[in-house]
């Protein structure tokens, strides 16, 4: 999982650089669920 999320925020900031902000948000909000998911391992 945080292999997949350190690509994930690559993306994101990829994405915002792009100026594709909402593709950015939905990838930040992914972030966000796959550190809740290890919070709860």
């Amino acid at each position: 999982i945080r292999k997949e999320i350190t690509k994930l925020e690559a993306a994101m900031y990829e994405q915002a650089k792009n100026l594709a902000f909402e593709e950015a948000a939905a990838t930040r909000d992914s972030i966000a669920e796959l550190k809740q998911q290890l919070l709860r391992q």
